[in-house]
């Protein structure tokens, strides 16, 4: 394909990938990263060397580079709890972009960006949208499914896994075989929705009851296997782990279908939050001061400071997702040896031109919170089981499919919300089978971290100053 096309050879890809070609004719060095950035790439440039890996540490290993904490890098991991690309907690060292192919020649570096997310505003029938987002989900599942070792699916009760087993044992010659994690919380227990599924698609079902002290356990490997600091990840490497243990490698992940289907809160709150701060314009400011006072919760303080930023969709979503104010990174950040910034720490994030606010909400949730933290996570923790890891949500095609189809489902300034609802409805209308979310929670990580804080604080600072 590269001696064809070239470096354009990438946009005939389709799936993940994260891939290097010297060129001996160009003396050149080919680097690229998939369109949706599920496989992830680091490199190191200097003096005319370049060096890259799939993981921080591996660079580091090298000792070309001084372990340095890069303090924009810190800055974004405390606002957001992942650290955003292109940066890296390591000074120097840099994610390639999702979507982007770089080239390498006489030690000067060119990065190009090749795809990025732009939903449509075209106006198709409802009824056509479905059958687009119903062919396109078939589709993309049946070339994830293709493999010469037998391939299992992470189930849990929403709508996401539902759907990938729903339309997977379809394909299956052999039962499915799938995988949960379940707790003794009812609050956040969905091993009995989980099972039920898998009952009535016939699937071969292991479910592991994670009690607190087993999780305890795990989490030495775990933070041994972290590459980067993330505030998630352990259930990934719990539920890897299961599957691992059940002699799988290859899987299927319900990833992504939040992201793109409206299934998070933040696309009804961050679009009213933009509404409601524009409507009140003349007063917002000193509400948001007023908010700002210490005793409120961190909650509440980074609700104030959107009230006296910018009303756009990437304020309102980092009020809504964000972990600390500006102000308070700015205070924290000399503790892990990092400038304070002149005493304000900045929160950047560009949204391209969406047709919707919803949409733009979509293209924060999939380029920020899935990009930056779960698909990064998922891809280490499942590969510390030797676990390849798939994800037909996260497909350019399917993708594709939606950018044409999004505006026309649920009608104007409700798309994700109405294509959820298409989603929905690709699960064949099992009635008790697949709810909503239970907010993400997993008790028993939380009740392990109470126990043993001394473990977790290399997940805050990896690599010290």
């Amino acid at each position: 394909m590269y001696s064809r096309y070239g470096p354009d050879c990438v946009r005939e890809f389709a799936g993940m990938f994260g891939l290097a070609i010297w060129d001996d004719v160009d003396q050149s060095c080919f680097v690229a990263r998939g369109a949706l950035g599920i496989k992830p790439l680091y490199y190191f440039e200097k003096n005319g060397q370049l060096i890259f890996a799939s993981e921080v540490r591996a660079l580091l290993r090298s000792n070309l580079m001084p372990p340095k904490l890069c303090g924009e890098a810190v800055n974004g991991y405390l606002l957001f709890g992942a650290v955003p690309e292109p940066l890296t907690l390591i000074e120097g060292v840099s994610a390639l972009p999702a979507g982007h192919y770089m080239i390498w020649r006489n030690g000067e570096i060119r990065i190009t960006e090749f795809w990025d997310l732009h939903f449509g505003d075209d106006s198709i029938p409802e009824k056509e949208t479905v059958h687009i987002v119903r062919e396109a989900l078939k589709d993309s599942i049946a070339r994830h499914l293709v493999s010469d070792v037998p391939v299992g699916v992470f189930l849990s009760g929403g709508v996401d896994s539902t759907t990938v087993v729903a339309l997977a044992t379809r394909m299956m010659k052999t039962p499915l075989r799938t995988f949960c994690i379940s707790f003794d919380d009812p609050k956040s227990n969905e091993g009995g929705i989980a099972a039920r599924t898998a009952k009535h698609f016939g699937t071969r079902h292991v479910d592991w009851r994670l009690d607190s002290a087993t999780a305890k356990s795990l989490l030495p490997a775990f933070l041994e296997k972290s590459d980067q600091p993330s505030i998630d990840g352990f259930n990934t490497f719990c539920v890897s782990k299961l599957a691992h243990d059940h002699d799988l490698k290859v899987v299927l992940s319900g990833l992504g279908g939040d992201e793109l289907f409206g299934g998070y809160r933040s696309f009804q709150i961050v679009p009213f939050m933009v509404r409601a701060s524009r409507l009140l314009d003349p007063i917002k400011a000193g509400v948001g001061h007023l908010l700002q006072q210490r005793f409120t919760s961190a909650r509440t303080n980074r609700l104030g400071h959107f009230l006296t930023d910018v009303p756009i969709t990437s304020a309102a979503y980092w009020a809504m997702r964000g972990i600390f104010t500006p102000d308070e990174v700015a205070k924290l950040l000399p503790r892990f040896g990092c400038e304070s910034g002149g005493g304000k720490s900045q929160l950047l994030m560009f949204v391209p031109p969406q047709p919707t606010l919803e949409d733009e909400v979509s293209y924060l949730e999939v380029a920020r919170y899935m990009r930056n933290q779960l698909l990064r996570d998922s891809d280490v923790m499942s590969m510390a089981w030797s676990l390849e890891l798939r994800v037909p949500f996260v497909d350019v095609k399917l993708i594709g499919a939606l950018q044409k189809a999004d505006a026309a489902v649920g009608g104007p300034g409700n798309s994700p919300m109405g294509a959820r609802a298409t989603e929905t409805r690709l699960c064949f209308s099992i009635q008790g089978m697949a709810h909503r979310r239970m907010a993400g929670n997993f008790p028993a990580h939380q009740n392990a971290k109470s126990d043993c804080a001394k473990e977790l604080v290399p997940v805050l600072v990896s690599v010290r100053p």
